[in-house]
């Protein structure tokens, strides 16, 4: 048996300091100081001062027992771990310096003065456990467990134990099996497991009610000050809760030269945090936290590697494929959330892309002052149409002819799906007498993006205009499909509204890696005390297959498309060894 105990302290201190020097703030136009009604400069010296303090402690202690009993191996794995953290913060605030020489607190008039201080803290104790059971190398087990306690959950839901297990049979070491010579590794898998979670709580109290200090109320006709809770809070929320099931497959054939693994797996996210609002009966405005959502992703993972060997030049290729399908499956009994172009709603991927459904342009000033669906604004040609969706058809005639004649949020659809699916990489690499070549290429078969911002609307936040943007309808050459609207002094917020219209295909291929280099023969350098010289050219981002607009990375999530443009780098080097 081997008993390993660690401790691990850790302590980070920070000091700030931050110094306005005093100023005169002169009337242009009588040439005097400016000077406040307390004969202060208006721009007076002031200095903040601020200083933190973290320490965290961790403390691990493992045992592990292993034992051969003939064609069976047992290993046991017992741990305790007590994570700790401590942060105090100290603030002090003065103005007018007396004594310009010195930048201390001291040296500052104590009129007016402020000073502040609070702390924080919060641990973590997890007590944890695994068995593996081999029987010859044929039939593996495993089962873990977990039992988590949190200081971030109030008392009677600090704890959660979470259990996982998995079993392998290598039926290659079968003897039914062993005379394919062909296969060479065989394994089937299956696991299942649970894990806790509580990144979601965004605070270190979240159970507890806020009482604030600064709340006034009047008695005797005199307004005085008092305490009042100011954000209601419930103690029953406890750790979210992630199970996992998995089952898979290893094969290998031709004596290493090929190998293939396959992973169907099914993952449930429980009791998710979300902020639920409360009736404002109870006098509170805020939403507390409450163990209410649930998310279900469901996917499978391919890889297969191939690797030979010709004479003096030798190989290897190795592709991946994968793909996961997500949907929120509980909120909780909340209304859908909208977030701009994005929803969480039951049914539906995180995050949806969320929007009117555009039909196209006005192909006139006559056709779009004649539309009887009210938009936004003054409609002209060249502006976006879209489909209302409550408008129905109540003759059977095949076309609408009733509805409520206006673009509302009801008119709303999930537009699309902004989480990758179809992800995948190719990795290959060659060698011949000292060439070598290496080449990544990887990107996903199918996402939703959406376009917004200066990709969108010219001159937006002051920018200058893209060049896809000169392909516009106008008026001397209404191309139903321009790929922009019309152009407007300001941004027509017709135009602008979250729709597909500004939808794209995030789908893509990527020349992500592309690396040459050679390697000297070693005899070159034997009397020189060099044991290996190579050269090498190295390119990132070289090249991307893209239905995208130019300057819009679909690697990128939507928040992050107006900042720089993806940048291809190129890197020449010399590797030498002695």
């Amino acid at each position: 048996m081997r008993i390993d105990l660690s401790y691990a302290p850790k302590l980070n201190l920070s000091n700030y300091k931050d110094v306005n020097k005093t100023t005169d703030v002169i009337d242009y136009k009588t040439g005097q100081v400016l000077r406040s009604s307390v004969g202060m400069l208006v721009n007076y010296a002031n200095l903040n001062e601020v200083r933190d303090r973290t320490r965290e402690d961790d403390i691990n202690l493992l045992a592990n027992y292993s034992k051969e009993l003939g064609k069976s191996s047992i290993n046991v794995l017992g741990g305790f771990q007590y994570l700790t953290n401590y942060f105090n913060s100290i603030s002090a605030y003065r103005q007018v310096n007396n004594f310009q020489q010195f930048e201390e607190i001291n040296a500052y008039d104590p009129t007016g003065m402020t000073n502040g201080g609070y702390s924080n803290e919060w641990a973590l104790m997890s007590y944890f456990g695994r068995l593996n059971y081999a029987y010859a190398s044929k039939y593996l087990f495993e089962a873990n467990i977990r039992y988590d306690g949190s200081s971030r959950f109030a008392n009677g839901y600090k704890w959660g134990l979470f259990p996982s297990f998995s079993a392998a049979w290598r039926f290659s070491s079968e003897g039914f099996i062993s005379n394919l010579s062909w296969l060479n590794n065989g394994k089937l898998r299956a696991s299942w497991g649970e894990l806790g979670n509580q990144s979601g709580l965004g605070s270190n109290y979240p159970f507890a009610l806020n009482v604030a200090t600064n709340q006034y109320t009047v008695f005797g006709g005199v307004l005085n000050p008092g305490y009042a809770p100011v954000n209601f809070a419930l103690n029953n929320i406890t750790w979210e809760s992630t199970r996992m099931l998995d089952f898979g497959i290893d094969l290998g054939f031709l004596n290493g030269k090929v190998d293939l693994t396959f992973d169907w797996y099914k993952k449930d996210t429980r009791d998710i945090l979300l902020n639920i609002a409360i009736p404002g009966v109870m006098g509170y405005a805020n939403s507390p936290k409450q163990n209410a959502g649930s998310v279900e992703n469901i996917g499978w993972d391919l890889s297969i590697s191939h690797n030979n060997t010709f004479g003096d030049f030798n190989y290897r290729i190795t592709g991946i494929l994968s793909d996961v399908q997500n949907k929120i499956t509980n909120l909780g009994g909340l209304a859908p959330q909208v977030n701009g172009v994005h929803v969480k709603k039951v049914g539906d991927p995180i995050d949806a892309l969320y929007g009117y459904v555009a039909d196209g342009y006005f192909s006139s000033f006559a056709e779009a002052r004649a539309h009887t669906v009210a938009q936004w604004g003054k409609l002209q040609g060249g502006d976006i149409r879209y489909i209302d969706q409550l408008t129905v058809d109540t003759d059977g005639d095949g076309k609408p002819d009733a509805g409520d004649a206006k673009m509302t949020g009801d008119d709303r659809v999930v537009l699309g799906n902004p989480i990758p699916r179809y992800s995948f990489s190719l990795d290959l690499f060659g060698s011949y007498k000292g060439f070598d070549l290496a080449v990544f290429v990887q990107g996903v078969g199918k996402r939703d993006g959406y376009i917004s911002g200066w990709l969108a609307y010219p001159f937006s936040n002051a920018s200058t205009l893209l060049v896809q943007h000169l392909d516009r309808w106008n008026e001397a050459n209404p191309n139903p499909n321009a790929a922009y609207p019309r152009l407007s002094i300001n941004q027509h917020s017709n135009n602008t509204q979250a729709s597909s219209f500004w939808q794209v295909s995030a789908a893509y291929m990527r020349l992500k890696n592309l690396q040459v280099g050679y390697t000297f023969p070693k005899t070159w350098f034997e009397k020189k005390g060099i044991s290996g010289l190579r050269i090498y050219a190295n390119g990132n981002n070289l090249f991307t297959m893209s239905k995208m607009p130019i300057g819009m990375d679909p690697e990128s999530p939507e928040s992050v498309q107006n900042s720089y443009p993806l940048i291809a780098t190129y890197t020449f080097g010399v590797e030498v060894k002695f």
